[in-house]
């Protein structure tokens, strides 16, 4: 039992449990973003004149779902912009000016 405590202590497993959640809840609040708020909002048109209600739903005749490829490229883009946004802010938070280290 102590090895494990020495073992969480020594590879800071706390620290990257934190860092897991709050990326996973970070991820979940962005694609809710892109999903119900800005998708709808900026693609509504072009969505329109594609005849479908969803981004997702955009396929190709052979079944290619290219509007799902898109809609998760968005948001992993999105998503690692804000995750880059806030652990700059962290470090330069925590640890001062990170460019000096």
């Amino acid at each position: 039992m102590w090895g494990f405590a020495e073992f969480i202590k020594e590879y800071n497993i706390a620290g990257m449990a934190v860092a897991f959640v709050m990326g996973q809840k970070v991820a979940a609040w962005v694609g809710s973003l892109m999903t119900d708020v800005i998708t709808p909002a900026l693609l509504a048109p072009a969505m329109e004149k594609a005849g479908v209600a969803n981004i997702s739903d955009l396929a190709t005749d052979g079944g290619i779902m290219y509007g799902s490829f898109l809609a998760n490229t968005i948001d992993f883009l999105v998503v690692a912009f804000v995750m880059y946004l806030l652990v700059i802010y962290l470090v330069k938070k925590f640890l001062g000016d990170y460019e000096k280290a």
